[in-house]
């Protein structure tokens, strides 16, 4: 399971509450997957995410922006190959089926994204705030 720690901060606080909800989505996920949910909770959930990045996406962009920090356009650039990457799986997800091994993949793929995502790149935002 995914723990929040404080190594995650950017120091934005929306943007912090935004990582936690998607720590929390991703555990709920994987205890749905070891449950052996319905395919339908699955499409709840595949649909749920890419809400959520679309929105979160747009608005970390916009604080990384606001706050200059150098770390704005490889941020826009990650998020674009994530929406391209996640928008494939989703249709091979949905031309299969909602196989829990399917599911599972994706799940691992975006908890090592999101931590990398987050330590490398949005952390950089942190002291941007702070000047």
């Amino acid at each position: 399971m995914m723990q929040w720690d404080e190594r995650y901060a950017t120091g934005e606080e929306t943007i912090d509450s935004q990582h936690k909800l998607l720590f929390k989505f991703l555990n709920d996920l994987k205890r749905d997957i070891l449950a052996g949910k319905s395919p339908h909770d699955f499409e709840d959930h595949i649909g749920f995410l890419s809400n959520y990045a679309k929105s979160h996406f747009c608005y970390e962009e916009s604080c990384m922006d606001r706050y200059q920090c150098p770390a704005a356009q490889k941020n826009k650039e990650a998020h674009r190959e994530f929406m391209e990457f996640y928008s494939a799986y989703e249709k091979k997800i949905k031309r299969k089926g909602y196989a829990p091994g399917d599911i599972a993949e994706l799940c691992h793929f975006i908890e090592e994204w999101i931590v990398r995502h987050i330590q490398r790149i949005d952390g950089q935002l942190k002291p941007c705030i702070r000047s």
